[in-house]
């Protein structure tokens, strides 16, 4: 990993963070010495500025034949943040001289970009786009395909069309549409916010999707001690959010295998399973079969099993990848033969993770299909607004959709 401090101001300091993967350089994200840098993008009459996601902040003006994405602003939910997300709205439009003539923001009505754009709309054309079909553009306009392409997003959370929240997805898609083919099967976010940092709650809510209560009291789980178990079984007995996040899922398998149970920082729990996993050479895998949904039941029989009879952990960690990659690469390479396409994007935050990237990228290329990863912004969410951007000038320009939702 390479990293570079740079001085943005007296009391600002940003790192910019890329990574040498095989042949490509990816960045993590991207400061002073990248930004501003113009990008040569398909012409259009309208000036667009994207206003990105809610965490790892950037914004994206595209006007004419060129997209400008910002530096990296960060998490909204901070307010010198906020307010340093709202100076560079009005700086970027005055450094380039293009006045935006619509914006463009996530579905989910918390984001504070999202209410910063209905707030200021009013005059002003809006237009929301899904997270994790953002997510596919920003690679497919990054690497200029055409036609229908498959996307493989991988991430936390991101609000779905039907009001849950997505993030183990197969879509099939272009810049205009898309369709959900397949996701992981939802399990339920007890506490919402709070069972992200509190880990364990994840963990207990996907095996309570699965075992009764009394029989989740005779597995060997490590957070059975727990003081607040009792109040979150009972949680979990009324209606919760749902997830299909593969972040989610990452962070109850390190729970469910005593890793991590609190998080002291973002993505804790996923990183050292990942590290944990790094130390196997097992080809072994777990099952997650596939119908509309990739089914989860299997695996977490199978992995509990492992547990009892004292599998190593770092061997049931890899299993747990190998599967996963496994049940994701089966739905592209059929969506691929179904569809007419050989172009595969892969773009969301489990991404950083290495072991997983390599994993997709080896397995899709021996399966003959083309596969690209988010390079220039990398997998995070700082590379929605150049998504939101593509999206939204494809809208604007009125350009006819090749993917065909079913009926």
């Amino acid at each position: 990993m390479e990293r570079e401090r740079l001085l943005i101001d007296t009391s600002i300091l940003i790192d910019h963070l890329r990574k040498s993967h095989k042949d490509k350089t990816i960045f993590y994200r991207r400061s002073r010495g990248y930004v501003p840098e113009t990008i040569k993008t398909t012409t259009s009459d309208h000036v667009i500025l994207a206003l990105g996601g809610e965490l790892k902040n950037t914004l994206c003006l595209r006007g004419k034949d060129e997209s400008v994405v910002s530096h990296h602003i960060g998490d909204l939910e901070n307010l010198k943040t906020y307010e340093s997300f709202t100076q560079a709205i009005e700086h970027m439009q005055k450094i380039f001289q293009k006045k935006a003539d619509c914006y463009v923001c996530d579905l989910h009505p918390n984001y504070l970009a999202t209410q910063w754009a209905e707030k200021n709309s009013s005059s002003i054309r809006l237009i929301k786009t899904q997270h994790h079909h953002a997510h596919a553009a920003g690679v497919y306009e990054e690497h200029k395909l055409q036609g229908p392409a498959i996307g493989i997003i991988l991430d936390g959370t991101g609000l779905g069309t039907d009001q849950t929240l997505w993030g183990g997805e197969v879509l099939l898609f272009d810049k205009v549409h898309f369709e959900r083919l397949h996701h992981l099967e939802p399990f339920p976010l007890p506490g919402g916010e709070k069972a992200i940092k509190e880990v364990w709650r994840q963990g207990l809510a996907l095996v309570s999707l699965h075992y009764s209560e009394q029989e989740i009291y005779d597995l060997p789980l490590p957070f059975l001690e727990e003081k607040l178990m009792s109040s979150v079984l009972k949680i979990l007995k009324n209606k919760n959010i749902l997830t299909s996040g593969a972040g989610r899922l990452f962070d109850a398998v390190s729970s469910i295998l005593g890793i991590c149970q609190k998080a002291s920082y973002e993505g804790q729990a996923a990183i050292l399973l990942e590290q944990c996993a790094a130390s196997s050479t097992t080809k072994e895998e777990y099952p997650f079969p596939v119908q509309k949904q990739i089914l989860t039941g299997p695996f977490l029989y199978e992995m509990i099993q492992d547990q009892k009879a004292g599998i190593a952990i770092s061997d049931i960690a890899m299993k747990f990848h190998n599967g996963l990659v496994r049940s994701f690469v089966s739905c592209a390479r059929k969506a691929c033969a179904t569809y007419n396409t050989k172009n595969i994007v892969l773009s969301g935050g489990c991404f950083l993770n290495e072991l997983l990237l390599d994993k997709f990228m080896l397995a899709l290329k021996d399966a003959g299909l083309n596969v690209y990863p988010g390079e220039t912004f990398g997998p995070g969410d700082g590379s929605l607004s150049f998504g939101q951007a593509a999206i939204a000038s494809a809208i604007l320009k009125g350009e006819t959709s090749c993917v065909l939702p079913s009926r």
